[in-house]
């Protein structure tokens, strides 16, 4: 015991020596069982047994000391749970820690197990369970106008509210949250607090808006909202209705700073969105601020939101959650009443019986159909507000419009836009080698591409099959051209124009000879031009050269960038010897 309380002193008079001794062996496998080696180690591990400690004499992490007194706290504050285990990754400094600070706090502590599989267990006392009394805070009557007018003008934020909490219930306040937030993916509307509306903003929109027939009915409008609690608004469609009422209901309370909260149904998800944008828009605004949306699997709403739009049926799963769901909010606008689905009309039975119940409710009710005095005796009888309606001039886009507008582009489109250019190209490159030539018929060539000749004598009607068969040769053979080496490609466009422009019947012998040595399609086409070695030799007229072309295989029907196959070259440089050659070939 001397011994003992000797190694105490010490390691109160230096308290390094526990966080040492902690370093080197976080969890001694024999820290209560050795009697003899281990003897400083063991009177560091219990010292509440020994009466020479404090728990402010444990030099342990602050990481440890927070975690203890909220797992603490939080196990005060539990009724069913009676014991609290901690987990056997503690080091003996660390348990005694535990030991000595939850004893001065009327718990009772217990080690169970040995080495690395040691754990401490804390159990509930009488003391310990007696609940702490709060200070009170009592205002006077005008302090608490005061307050309140504030948090109505000025609403916390979640994360604000969380931070006023004491930290035991901040975990709590994370799960309603996290429930609050899910609303949105259940189609549930959130909860809010009624606030006085900011000021409209001074924007265009705002101007084009007072031009609209609904704005000159904005007295009759106001003066039906206050003098009852349901009323009609009857406007044809264009009469500026689903975005200016609400709006005028938000001015109002601004210029008479009365606080509001408004929700908007709509028939349609996208009417919601885009109507809220518009509405925001409007007010010089982002949504999400005074206006925002709710709709199923989305939200775009603050604290600060006083007009929320909705469809039918997120306001109808509200109202089905929660009889009070509709405590802080002022009014009600139900949009379109005349489209008649399954959620507008459960959705006006709902209201119609709430509307008792909260009687600073305000419904507002808006339809275009002729036969509004069906809704009007469903509701006892509500006033109605006829509005005319306007008529707006409409402008027809084409997709090709939308297209050259918005340059909206794809790499297909980017392709095929190049290859336009390229055939462009390679016909202005063949009249004028057409031109350059000097050879008969050059008047013949501004004509256009695909004009029709009176005398198509040799020409054969081209079935559908045949002409798939040579447009897959042509992809073929401008595959095949794609793949040649770039110096190939300009001895054989050297070649093709020299025996077009010569008129040389050698040039095309030496052509030939460079593609069979090369293995290169006797199609061809000159890559400016796109001319092959048979039009060339058709339009120049070298009988032994077609002959031998057509032999090899040459197409007969290959168009060039013009749309001439070698009939037209031959037809249209009056080579009739090579028509007949031609025609007696296919």
């Amino acid at each position: 015991m001397s011994a003992n309380g000797s190694q105490m002193r010490n390691a109160q008079m230096h308290p390094g020596m526990l966080q040492h001794g902690a370093t080197e062996s976080p969890r001694p496998s024999s820290v209560d069982s050795t009697h003899s080696s281990h003897s400083s180690v063991h009177a560091r591990t219990r010292p509440q047994k020994r009466g020479g400690f404090q728990a402010a004499d444990f030099s342990v992490g602050e990481e440890v000391k927070i975690a203890l007194d909220i797992a603490l706290e939080r196990f005060r504050l539990s009724e069913e749970q009676k014991h609290l285990e901690f987990p056997s990754s503690l080091t003996s400094l660390e348990r005694a820690y535990i030991h000595s600070y939850v004893q001065g706090l009327g718990y009772k502590s217990q080690s169970r197990g040995k080495g690395s599989g040691r754990y401490l267990t804390v159990y509930k006392t009488k003391q310990c369970t007696k609940d702490v009394d709060l200070a009170v805070l009592n205002l006077v009557r005008n302090s608490r106008c005061q307050v309140h007018a504030f948090l109505q003008r000025f609403p916390l934020s979640h994360r604000e509210k969380q931070e006023l909490l004491p930290r035991t219930e901040r975990a709590q306040f994370n799960e309603g949250m996290s429930k609050e937030l899910g609303k949105g993916a259940t189609g549930r509307l959130n909860t809010g607090v009624a606030q006085v509306p900011s000021a409209c903003g001074a924007t265009d929109l705002r101007d084009f808006a007072q031009t609209l027939p609904v704005f000159k009915m904005k007295e009759t409008i106001m003066k039906s909202l206050h003098e009852n609690h349901v009323f009609m608004v009857a406007g044809e469609t264009g009469s500026g209705k689903t975005t200016q009422v609400p709006q005028m209901i938000l001015d109002d309370c601004h210029d008479n700073s009365k606080t509001c909260r408004i929700f908007c149904t709509q028939p349609r998800r996208l009417a919601a969105l885009t109507v809220a944008e518009r509405v925001a828009a409007e007010r010089g605004e982002n949504v999400g601020q005074t206006v925002g949306y709710q709709i199923r699997l989305e939200s775009r709403v603050s604290p600060k939101t006083i007009l929320t739009f909705c469809t039918n049926g997120v306001l109808l799963r509200t109202l089905m959650s929660s009889s009070n769901a509709l405590s802080t909010v002022t009014h009600i606008i139900v949009d379109e009443i005349h489209e008649r689905d399954r959620f507008s009309d459960f959705l006006l039975i709902a209201l119609r019986d709430l509307l008792p119940k909260f009687r600073n409710l305000r419904l507002i009710l808006m339809s275009a159909a002729l036969n509004v005095q069906l809704f009007s005796a469903f509701f006892s009888g509500c006033p109605v507000v006829h509005v005319p309606g306007k008529l707006f001039d409409v402008e027809e886009f084409f997709l090709e419009d939308v297209l050259k507008l918005t340059k909206y582009t794809t790499p297909q489109m980017l392709k095929y836009t190049e290859s336009v250019d390229d055939v462009e190209n390679k016909v202005k490159n063949l009249n004028a080698w057409c031109l350059e030539s000097g050879m008969p018929g050059e008047d013949v060539i501004e004509e256009g591409k695909g004009e029709e000749d009176d005398d198509d004598e040799g020409s054969e009607e081209v079935t559908p099959t045949d002409e798939a068969a040579e447009q897959e040769k042509s992809f073929e053979c401008v595959e095949e051209c794609e793949d040649l080496n770039i110096s190939v490609m300009q001895h054989l466009d050297s070649h093709l124009q020299a025996a077009w422009l010569t008129g040389q019947e050698d040039c095309l012998f030496d052509l030939l000879k460079l593609m069979v040595k090369e293995n290169v399609s006797v199609d061809y086409g000159h890559s400016e031009t796109s001319a092959t070695a048979l039009m060339i030799a058709a339009g120049r007229g070298h009988v032994k050269v077609v002959e031998q072309l057509l032999q090899l295989g040459a197409n007969v029907n290959h168009h060039a960038s013009n749309e001439w196959t070698a009939f037209d070259w031959a037809r249209r440089f009056q080579r009739t010897d090579i028509l007949e050659i031609l025609e007696a070939h296919v």
